[in-house]
């Protein structure tokens, strides 16, 4: 009667891969949000996080006529690095690794790109920008969700809603 041998097992190479999970921000309540769930998985997972911030470079009128892009890249670069800096130290656990990244472009082609480039394990974002309509899937959740190579996780946000009179 043979034997079954079992499978060897790598020694340990599995453990010691670290799972990378992209959480994009727009540093809305929505995003925040995102963020905090993926915060939530990190731990767990034994995960880091990299949080990236897309500059929208092509602003609504700019196709009208000349604008200062550059100037505009240059500006919304610095605020972004002093938001993230404040998001991860307000949202980010001490004993969850990650890093933050600042890009300029289209926000579904960054986040693509930045996902695959990096092959990270998993896309944590909101379903929806504080732009759009609460029920509805938002055109950059929509196109990343639909185009990603890695599983995208879509966290739905209530958005708390104040009439515009008081």
């Amino acid at each position: 009667m043979k034997r079954l041998v079992p499978l060897s097992r790598p020694r340990r190479a599995r453990a010691t891969l670290r799972k990378r999970i992209l959480v994009p921000v727009d540093f809305s309540n929505c995003s925040r949000a995102a963020l905090q769930y993926a915060v939530s998985l990190a731990g767990p997972l034994k995960a880091s996080l990299i949080l990236l911030y897309v500059a929208e470079t092509s602003p609504a009128g700019s196709e009208l006529g000349p604008c200062h892009l550059p100037d505009l890249e240059a500006d919304l670069r610095r605020m972004a690095a002093q938001k993230l800096r404040q998001l991860t130290k307000q949202e980010v656990s001490h004993g969850i690794m990650s890093q933050s990244m600042i890009r300029a472009g289209r926000a579904e082609a960054k986040i693509l790109e930045i996902a695959a480039g990096l092959n990270v394990d998993l896309v944590v974002m909101a379903s929806h920008s504080k732009d759009s309509c609460q029920g509805q899937l938002g055109t950059t959740a929509g196109r990343v969700a639909s185009l990603a190579t890695c599983p995208v996780l879509l966290v739905p946000v209530k958005e708390v809603s104040v009439p515009f009179f008081l």
